[in-house]
């Protein structure tokens, strides 16, 4: 093999890894994001339950609550 396609398949091996590098740190961000939103949504919820039990919500309370959480 010549030096130019040694060089060539260098490139392309430090392209693949950066490649991969950059997939899987996306992968760990969004695993990451997706799981931490959990415990303020479920407190969100458990909030909202407590006020429709108390009677303390509007159905207009309710409604924007609601849409707060999805």
């Amino acid at each position: 093999m010549d030096d130019d396609a040694l060089s060539g398949r260098h490139r392309q091996i430090t392209e693949l890894t950066a490649a991969v590098a950059a997939r899987d740190a996306f992968i760990s961000i969004a695993a990451h994001e997706l799981h931490n939103p959990m415990p303020p949504i479920r407190g969100q919820v458990e909030l909202l339950r407590i006020r429709v039990r108390q009677g303390r919500s509007a159905p207009e309370q309710i409604d924007a609550s609601r849409k707060r959480i999805a």
